[in-house]
C-alpha cells in the first residue's frame, strides 16, 4: 500500500496503479478480518512446550503413586530406546511419537502411530 500510494503521490496515476491499490486494500481488509477472527477464537492454540510440560508433569506425578499408569503414559510417547556405547559412556537414543504426548490422533497404548518419527 505504501509503495502504491507513493507512486500515486509522484503522479503515476494509471488504471494499473488504481487497480493495484484497490487489490492491495482488499487484501489488507481480508487479512485484518482474519486476524480479528484469530484473536476472538474460543480455543487458542496451546504452545508445544506447554503440552510437553503438562505430559511430563502428569508422568512425574504418577511414577510413585501409580506405576502402571506411569507406564501407560510413557508408552504413549516412547516407541523404542536404543543403547549404544560411545567411548566410556553409554548413550540412549529415544525414539517415539509426539501424537501420544500431545493427545492427537488415535493413538492407543502400544500402537505404532508415528513410527519412524524421532523425538
Amino acid at each position: 500500500l505504501v509503495n502504491i500510494a507513493d507512486a500515486i503521490r509522484r503522479g503515476v496515476v494509471t488504471s494499473t496503479t488504481r487497480a493495484m491499490l484497490e487489490e492491495a486494500e482488499r487484501r489488507v481488509a481480508r487479512f485484518e478480518s482474519l486476524l480479528g477472527e484469530a484473536r476472538r477464537a474460543p480455543n487458542p492454540v496451546v504452545p508445544f512446550a506447554v503440552s510437553v510440560e503438562r505430559y511430563l508433569r502428569d508422568l512425574r506425578a504418577t511414577v510413585n503413586t501409580n506405576p502402571e499408569k506411569a507406564r501407560r503414559l510413557l508408552s504413549r510417547a516412547v516407541e523404542r530406546i536404543v543403547l549404544k556405547r560411545e567411548g566410556p559412556r553409554l548413550v540412549a537414543d529415544v525414539y517415539g511419537t509426539l501424537a501420544g504426548v500431545l493427545d492427537i490422533g488415535d493413538t492407543g497404548v502400544g500402537d505404532s502411530a508415528g513410527a519412524g518419527r524421532g523425538i
